[in-house]
């Protein structure tokens, strides 16, 4: 990715629809530089993937752990620990985080971009889970982290109860087939289809299908299990 396109992402779908398999799909290769906040704790099971629980003190441990593989790359799961901890509040501390640390990026001094994917944000940008003001960093981080070059890749089986605005700044929308018990998350995605045909269509959609939304276009595509 270059300085120009860091994205905002959006990916809903049902259990097993195929939603992570795409997120992983976009950031492949050697020298991704990726953390996931991860309340579930599956993406610490994935290949490659370094875990740290968000016990007390963990953004030093991040913060370690980024200085120390930041020439060759990383991909870290942020996971809760047993009592479940907070996953919206381990979301504020990782854009308050990722703003010092993309800083030469945003100065012009480094071109590295990093990737935040928010695993199921249902659980860590929903609305009433904290007050707006605490939100304040995450805010930022969707309006204007593109300029410290950072792309967000926001995950959920419940888009209805995701945050708004996070959807209102995507460039990109990728919906999988939902759960027929969410009606209110189905009513919404499915007033962003607005070709006709593709909007019949969704009803009946298998897994690892998906409709692609974009400013410009509006397709359905198929994602490798």
């Amino acid at each position: 990715m270059t300085r120009e396109n860091a994205k905002r992402i959006f990916i809903a779908g049902r259990t097993g629809s195929g939603k992570s398999t795409l997120a992983r799909s976009m950031f492949r290769g050697a020298g991704a530089r990726v953390i996931v906040c991860d309340p579930k704790g599956d993406w610490q099971h994935e290949r490659g993937f370094k875990a740290i629980v968000t016990a007390p003190g963990w953004p030093l441990a991040l913060l370690r752990t980024l200085r120390t593989h930041w020439q060759k790359g990383f991909k870290i799961a942020l996971v809760p620990p047993p009592d479940g901890g907070s996953p919206a509040q381990d979301l504020i501390e990782t854009c308050k985080l990722l703003f010092k640390v993309q800083k030469p990026y945003h100065e012009r001094q480094d071109d590295r971009q990093i990737t935040l994917v928010m695993e199921e944000m249902s659980f860590s940008y929903r609305q009433g889970v904290v007050s707006p003001e605490a939100y304040a960093p995450v805010q930022s981080m969707i309006r204007m982290g593109r300029d410290w070059g950072v792309n967000m890749i926001g995950i959920t089986q419940s888009p209805g109860t995701v945050n708004r605005d996070y959807r209102a700044n995507c460039a990109e929308v990728y919906l999988f087939a939902l759960g027929i018990s969410d009606a209110k998350s189905v009513t919404d995605v499915k007033a962003l289809i607005k070709d006709p045909a593709l909007k019949s269509a969704y009803d009946t959609m298998p897994n690892y299908h998906y409709i692609r939304i974009t400013d410009h276009s509006c397709d359905m595509l198929k994602t490798k299990k």
